[in-house]
């Protein structure tokens, strides 16, 4: 049953198993285990209850009923509205006993306690609601999963939440109240800590919804799990103790993760909980294990004074002995508040389906009732019914009669009543003698009350009878009333669709003898003969689908006459017209005639191209000739008289070949070449003689953003005439700079932008020599450069052979020892091997002196590639040391791995330092003016290098500092970098 915060929790295991209750999209519950409170009414989100309370959200439903969130419009603060069942908000009796027991529960003040705000009753329904505060936060039962280390709650932090639940029990039972149902799922903890106990008195009784799901006997009082002895042996006496016992298996639960009885059996629950002892927890002090027994002793005069005191013991604390009852606190005393309301209402209930009849399948059997004395069942039952104002109405509790009545009279007073509450509308349709009905039925019903307010039982009764005589009518006339209204609109709906079938035109007189039915089935309908209006509606409207089919088979029979005279006059538009028309009508008949003018279609395409085909071959259109005998081919492939024609005109013929190039399934404007000839087509105009029989070898290409398609074949006209070939482009993988080697070995490239800079030093430079000359250069296309000078892994993985073996030895240490014959076969060697998968127009190469500089200096105009100058010439420079392995402090030996320094503004590595770079040029004098692409000397005795080595001075390793020496010339601080360059 659902606490004030709408959780949902089995009475069986006491844990929370969800209400599975949920809002529709109407605001209705739809929920197959719900309970058939007697009541259609829910209250959606906006809506205001009592005209104070607005609907927030629904929380959940139980036996005790529906709760809503709401906002108290005007307090201005959130509550939680109870809407109490309509057997105990209709009842009299039963609503003194929830009122009694609010009295006493609504006075618990406490900050540990979920309060009780008001009692209130809607003046309109006699719908009763119970206005509570609303709490957030979690239950304690969430807040355990939460806070739980290896399955458990350490003791200080179970200490705080328990003293306050103690707290609130001990306040509530100086007040003469017990909880009766103390387990986690009525506790709340908020973000702050505070504890907040909720559901005192009035909820742990009624749950019927739940047993008729699960089948199994629910305690009226109390979860399984948390009920002491007293309560399992439902003894008369249960006090404070009862509370006492329920903390304590909460402590438990707490502390060793379970409780301390459990089984599905309740009889071997039951057992347990009587005769058992708890198993000690591991883990905890005696004393705790001690204090737990105690509070979960059979007795309840074995357990503790108070709850409090429970808590402080277990706390470690030393406690005072339990006061005997004698003289003591008043323990014993402390009503069972609700239950009379409870054991009330359940009779109340029995005695009503008992009277009234229960429709729905097996009437409920009501529980056995708690132990305790019931207050006595009157002596006759008294029928509930509605006040003056009619249906709906306020329904308080008849005064007892003043003269004898025997048991039928309340029988059919409780049925007239159920009528009024569940089945009768005041709005329903008053025609078809309806009207009469209802109104004759409330006058005897208004007279029979009148009669019994007025003592005359004997003529209440009289009145009565008449009244469910009236009601047996409704009852059995209104659901067939509304069977003939639904036959009565389907025959429309039929007689619709034989009019769209032009019925009247073709089906006149099955048209017209439908209709009769149709009105002598509306005249038993006014005249109140329900049932047979329903069967003349149900014939009339076979009628009219008899009227429909006959109508479509008519007019379907005419529209295929039309089609086939169209075809004889070949009028094919017309024919296609027609078709149109006929196909909603007649699928086989549509499909029929399709097919005929498919093939008048194709007789008169023949003829028609056939005669142009004669027409251009007499007057020496050959090609016109071919192509029109070819399309009468297509249509009648044996046609003899076309492919004479098509034999003859093509003998008169030489090839005339087209293409249509697709990239990536799209038709594209492709370049190609013709036997590798210089010339260049397009495939979108290009139409070319060839000679039949003759082999063409052709490349095409294709270019779009940046992307490039490619496609190499040949072809061989094998016919004279006009020939389409579609060629099918490859794209060509974008290169992104990286070269993968042999063995997964990489040889990463850095594109270079195309651009202008000053080359050469100027005057004054630290360091400079007079060979470097500044002047102007432009480097006019992109080229790539390696992002690291080649290192020995990647000499390794290419397998190029050389002379001479490296000095220093490492996969990641620049190769060295190595000449400029070496170093040009070896990107000679990457080219054989990545033929066809460079960028057109490129190959790898050594980089001129120009391109070698420009990526070096990246936008730099200073000594180095870092922005800065050097500040020493020799051994202490740390401008250079940022970006280069150098002789510092006259102390370096060896070279070192790649990529270890700082890199130059395109991302390029040791371009200063390690090892001296061999260069593509000649050495020779730099031009005097402005230069494009310079390729240096065109001969010369010494190679370029550059870049500078572990072993030079800061001088020696500028960005526009020259080496040279003879081709064939070695040593270990010389090496090189790939570049992937515009070939000349």
């Amino acid at each position: 049953m659902p606490n004030v915060n709408g959780s949902a929790v089995n009475p069986n295991t006491g844990r929370d198993d969800r209400d599975v209750s949920m809002p529709n999209g109407n605001g209705k519950i739809d929920n197959p285990f719900a309970p058939d409170n007697g009541s259609n009414r829910y209250w959606k989100t906006g809506e205001e209850i009592l005209g104070r309370y607005q609907v927030v959200e629904l929380l959940g439903q139980g036996g005790m009923g529906v709760v809503y969130r709401c906002k108290d419009l005007k307090g201005n603060v959130e509550v939680a509205v109870k809407a109490l069942p309509p057997e105990v908000s209709h009842s009299t009796a039963e609503m003194e006993e929830v009122q009694e027991n609010y009295s006493l529960v609504s006075k618990l003040v406490h900050t540990n306690i979920a309060v009780y705000k008001t009692l209130e009753m809607d003046s309109v329904t006699g719908d009763y609601y119970l206005v509570m505060e609303y709490v957030g936060g979690e239950d304690l039962r969430r807040w355990m999963k939460r806070v739980r280390k290896d399955g458990k709650v350490a003791l200080e932090t179970a200490l705080p939440v328990l003293r306050q639940i103690a707290e609130a029990l001990d306040y509530a039972h100086g007040q003469d109240v017990i909880h009766r149902d103390m387990k986690p799922d009525n506790v709340k903890i908020l973000a702050d800590g505070m504890v907040k106990v909720l559901d005192f008195g009035l909820a742990a009784q009624i749950r019927t919804s739940l047993a008729h799901v699960s089948k199994e006997e629910i305690a009226r009082a109390g979860t399984n799990l948390y009920k002491s002895p007293e309560q399992w042996q439902a003894r008369s006496r249960q006090g404070a103790a009862a509370d006492q016992y329920s903390l304590a298996v909460t402590a438990y639960e707490l502390l060793a993760g379970h409780v301390p009885f459990e089984s599905d059996d309740m009889a071997l629950l039951k057992a347990a909980v009587l005769k058992d002892d708890p198993e000690a927890i591991d883990g905890l002090p005696k004393y705790v294990n001690v204090v737990l027994k105690k509070g979960l002793a059979k007795e309840s005069a074995d357990r503790y004074a108070s709850c409090v005191d429970f808590v402080r013991a277990l706390g470690g604390e030393k406690v005072k002995p339990k006061v005997s009852a004698a003289g003591g606190r008043k323990k014993d005393k402390l009503p069972w508040l609700g239950v009379a309301a409870v054991v009330a209402l359940l009779g109340l209930a029995g005695i009503f389906y008992a009277l009234a009849g229960w429709r729905g399948g097996d009437p409920p059997v009501p529980e056995p009732p708690v132990a305790v004395k019931p207050a006595p069942p009157p002596e006759k039952p008294v029928a509930e019914v509605p006040l003056k104002d009619g249906p709906g109405g306020a329904n308080p509790r008849q005064p007892e009669p003043s003269e004898p009545v025997d048991d039928e009279y309340y029988i059919l007073a409780n049925r007239l009543e159920r009528f009024l509450k569940d089945d009768y509308d005041k709005n329903w349709d008053r025609k078809q003698t309806v009207g009469k009905h209802m109104d004759d039925f409330m006058t005897h019903y208004d007279g029979g009350y009148g009669a019994m307010k007025a003592g005359s039982h004997s003529k209440a009764y009289g009145s009565f009878k008449k009244a469910e005589s009236e009601r047996l009518w409704l009852v059995t006339n209104i659901p067939l009333r509304k069977q003939a209204l639904e036959a009565r609109q389907a025959a429309e709906g039929k007689k619709k669709k034989a009019e769209s079938a032009n019925a009247d035109r073709y089906a006149h007189n099955y048209y017209e003898n439908a209709k009769e039915q149709l009105n002598e089935a509306a005249k038993q309908l006014e005249q109140g003969e329900f049932k047979n209006a329903m069967d003349s509606f149900t014939q009339a409207g076979e009628a009219f689908e008899k009227t429909a089919s006959s109508a479509k088979e008519r007019h379907a029979a005419e529209l295929s006459g039309g089609i086939e005279d169209s075809i004889r006059n070949e009028r094919i538009v017309q024919a296609e017209k027609y078709l149109a028309e006929l196909e909603p009508l007649s699928r086989e008949r549509h499909a029929e005639m399709k097919g005929k003018i498919e093939r008048a279609k194709s007789d008169l395409a023949v003829k028609e191209h056939l005669s142009k085909a004669k027409d251009a071959a007499d007057n020496g259109r050959w090609q016109e000739a071919f192509d029109e005998a070819g399309t009468v081919l297509k249509i009648s492939p044996d046609h003899d008289e076309a492919k004479a024609l098509k034999q003859r005109a093509e003998g008169n013929l030489h090839p005339v070949v087209s293409f249509e190039a697709k990239a990536d399934g799209r038709v594209v404007d492709a370049m190609f070449h013709v036997d590798g000839g210089t010339r260049t087509y397009r495939t979108r105009d290009a139409r070319l003689d060839w000679e039949k029989g003759r082999t063409y070898r052709l490349d095409f290409s294709y270019e779009e953003g940046g992307e490039k398609w490619e496609s190499r074949g040949s072809v061989i006209p094998d016919r004279n005439g006009r020939i389409t070939y579609t060629v099918k482009l490859e794209r060509k993988p974008r290169f992104d700079g990286t070269v993968r080697l042999p063995g997964g070995v990489e040889l990463k490239l850095v594109k270079i932008p195309a651009g202008s800079f000053t080359m050469g030093s100027p005057e004054g430079e630290l360091g400079r020599d007079s060979d470097e000359t500044q002047h102007r250069v432009t480097i006019s296309k992109d080229y790539w450069l390696g992002q690291y000078e080649l290192t020995q892994g990647q000499w390794k993985a290419v397998g190029t052979t050389r002379e001479k073996d490296n000095h220093f030895h490492g996969d990641r240490l620049p190769v060295e020892n190595v000449s400029w014959d070496e170093a040009k076969a070896f990107c000679d060697d990457l080219n054989r091997r990545f033929k066809g998968q460079l960028p057109e127009g490129y190959r790898f190469d050594l980089p001129t002196e120009a391109q070698w500089e420009y990526a070096c200096r990246a936008g730099t105009t200073t000594a180095l590639n870092n922005g800065k100058n050097l500040t020493d010439e020799k051994y202490n420079c740390e401008n250079l040391r940022e970006v280069a392995w150098y002789d510092y402090h006259n102390d370096e030996d060896t070279t070192h791995p790649v990529g270890q320094k700082r890199k130059n503004n395109w991302g390029i590595y040791d371009m200063h330092g390690n090892v001296w770079e061999w260069c593509r040029d000649w050495y020779g004098s730099y031009p005097d003016g402005a230069v494009t692409d310079p390729q240096g000397p065109p001969n010369g005795s010494n190679r370029v290098f550059r870049g500078g080595a572990w072993l030079n001075d800061a001088g020696g390793c500028r960005s526009s500092d020259r080496g040279s020496n003879d081709p064939s010339f070695r040593i270990d601080y010389l090496g090189f970098r790939v570049a992937l360059v515009p070939v000349p």
